[in-house]
C-alpha cells in the first residue's frame, strides 16, 4: 500500500465485551497502529479511527509522549468516539529543526541543529464541517461515509476538503 493517502478503521468491538476501553488501552492501540504504519513506510497523510467502545484520547502532550513513532507523512489523526458523540481531530506538527545547545556557552557557534520530534496538536471542533459556499448548506455533519475522511480523492491529487 505505498500510495495509500488516507485510512479509516472502524472497530465494532473494544478489548472488553461489557465495558468501554480505557484511555490507556486507546493509546496502546493507537501507538501499535502508528508503529506498524511507520515501520512499513506507508505514505499515509490522514488516519481516522472509529471505535464503538473507544475512550477519548488524552491531552496533546500525553498523546505525543506515548506514541513513539509517527508515520513520516502523517498530517492528521481523527479519533471518533460514538458513545460520547465526539470526534477528536489532531494535526501532526513537524518542526523543521530545534537548536541543541553545544558544550560551550549558549549563543556560540558550537551549537548544532537537530531534527525535532513531531507532536500532536488538537484541532478545534469547527475544523471539519464547513458551509458550502455555493449552496449555503453545512457539509459533513452527519454523513458517516464522508465525515471521517479529510481528503477529496476525486482530482488528480488528493487535496484537503476543509479550507
Amino acid at each position: 500500500m505505498p500510495n495509500l493517502v488516507e485510512l479509516t478503521i472502524c472497530l465494532q468491538k473494544g478489548l472488553h465485551r461489557d465495558k468501554l476501553d480505557s484511555t490507556v488501552e486507546a493509546i496502546t492501540f493507537l501507538s501499535t497502529l502508528s508503529d506498524f504504519l511507520a515501520t512499513h513506510n506507508v505514505q499515509l497523510r490522514a488516519l481516522a479511527v472509529r471505535g464503538e467502545l473507544a475512550a477519548p484520547l488524552p491531552s496533546d502532550d500525553e498523546l505525543t509522549a506515548n506514541i513513539d513513532r509517527i508515520p513520516p507523512r502523517l498530517q492528521y489523526l481523527t479519533w471518533h468516539v460514538p458513545h460520547d458523540n465526539c470526534i477528536q481531530s489532531f494535526r501532526v506538527v513537524r518542526p523543521l529543526y530545534a537548536r541543541a545547545v553545544g558544550p560551550h556557552s549558549p549563543g556560540t557557534d558550537d551549537s548544532e541543529y537537530v531534527q525535532a520530534s513531531p507532536r500532536f496538536q488538537r484541532l478545534p471542533s469547527n475544523f471539519r464541517p464547513f458551509v458550502n459556499r455555493s449552496t449555503g448548506v453545512w457539509e459533513d455533519l452527519s454523513d458517516l461515509d464522508t465525515s471521517l475522511t479529510l481528503f477529496d480523492h476525486m482530482g488528480d491529487e488528493p487535496r484537503l476538503k476543509y479550507p
